[in-house]
C-alpha cells in the first residue's frame, strides 16, 4: 500500500513540474507573450492585465517624425514586465508591432527569456540570424519565433571598431547576457 502512495506522489511531482514549465500565462511563442497575442488590440491591455499597472505614453507627430505610442506594463511591486509599441499611433483598435520583454517569467519552450545568456541561445539549437548594426549592437533573431536578442556592442571589444566585420567573425563570451529581448510582430 505504501508503494502505491509513493508511486502516486512521484507521478504527481513529475506531472506538476512538467505543467509549471509550460504555463500558458508565461509562454513566449511566435504569436504570443503569455495572454498577450499578436491579435490583441491596444484597448484590451487593461482587461488582460487587471492586476498590473499600464502606463501609456502617447506621442504626437506626423509620418516619419512621429514617435511610437508606448504601453508600459508594471507589476504591483513596480517591476517592469514589458513595453508594447502600437502599430498605429493614436488608434486603440490597433495591434502591437513590438513587445520588449523585461520580466524573465516569460519564457519560450526552449527556456529562453529576457535574462538569457549567449550560451542559452546556443543551447536552444534554434536557427539564428545575425545582424550587426552600425552602433555595433548585435541582433540574434529567430524567424521561427519572431524574437530578437540584442547584445551591446561594447562587449565585442576593440576588434569590432571596424564596420567591415560580419557575424561569421562573431565571438561572444558564453557568459554575456542579452541587453534587450523583444518580439517583432510587424
Amino acid at each position: 500500500m505504501s508503494r502505491f502512495y509513493s508511486i502516486l506522489i512521484l507521478f504527481f511531482l513529475i506531472y506538476s513540474c512538467n505543467t509549471s514549465q509550460k504555463d500558458p500565462k508565461n509562454l513566449l511563442t511566435k504569436h504570443q507573450m503569455g495572454v498577450l497575442k499578436d491579435s490583441t488590440a491596444v484597448w484590451q491591455l487593461n482587461q488582460l492585465f487587471p492586476n498590473d499597472s499600464i502606463v501609456v505614453r502617447l506621442e504626437e507627430g506626423d509620418f516619419v517624425e512621429a514617435p511610437d505610442d508606448s504601453y508600459y506594463c508594471y507589476t504591483k511591486t513596480g517591476i517592469l514586465n514589458f513595453v508594447a509599441i502600437a502599430k498605429t499611433q493614436g488608434d486603440s483598435s490597433s495591434f502591437f508591432r513590438k513587445i520588449t520583454v523585461y520580466n524573465e517569467k516569460y519564457t519560450t519552450k526552449q527556456g529562453l527569456n529576457a535574462k538569457s545568456y549567449y550560451i542559452d541561445i546556443l543551447k536552444s539549437k534554434l536557427k539564428t540570424n545575425c545582424d550587426i548594426l552600425p552602433d555595433r549592437t548585435v541582433n540574434l533573431s529567430f524567424d521561427s519565433l519572431r524574437m530578437v536578442f540584442q547584445f551591446d556592442g561594447k562587449i565585442l571589444g576593440s576588434q569590432w571598431r571596424n564596420s567591415d566585420k560580419d557575424c561569421s567573425d562573431l565571438r561572444i563570451n558564453d557568459s554575456i547576457q542579452a541587453s534587450t529581448f523583444y518580439l517583432n510582430w510587424e
